[in-house]
């Protein structure tokens, strides 16, 4: 991985790229071999048919429409649909190497570490605007002395 610190970000971009195209096509094929799909009550076929439906309304809804509807060029709107991920993917690639760099780097022991969404329940500025509501979506990092 001598030049990962070039390349790896154009990498890293393709994060959500992969999710929506086909990790969650495979992830579906892992769940049934795990028994997990039985537990939910579904079959392997049933939970594809789900999953393919949501992804034809996603991209009809991303993609077609936006092509069809708003008049820009079909080139724009597929560009703007790459810019969307690959700055979706590089913001959650960076939170996930701050998290690996913790663990990994500074010992951190992954037990420690937890997610809780408090914008709603705990928020540091309003939600009845953008701003605001930007400002509640945040991470923070607390050392709880352990």
């Amino acid at each position: 991985h001598r030049f990962q610190h070039i390349y790896g970000w154009f990498l890293y971009c393709l994060l959500t790229i992969q999710w929506v195209t086909y990790k969650d096509y495979r992830l579906l094929f892992i769940y049934n071999e795990k028994g997990l799909l039985k537990k939910e009550k579904l079959t392997l076929g049933k939970a594809l048919l789900e999953l393919s439906i949501y992804k034809v309304i996603y991209f009809t809804y991303i993609l077609v429409l936006p092509i069809m509807y708003s008049g820009m060029p079909w080139q724009s709107v597929v560009a703007g649909f790459f810019l969307l991920h690959f700055i979706a993917g590089l913001g959650l690639s960076c939170i996930f190497q701050l998290v690996q760099t913790l663990v990994e780097q500074h010992h951190v022991p992954p037990a420690q570490l937890s997610a809780k969404g408090l914008g709603e329940t705990r928020p540091v500025a309003s939600n009845d605007n953008d701003l605001g509501q930007a400002m509640n979506r945040r991470v923070t990092l607390v050392n709880m002395g352990r």
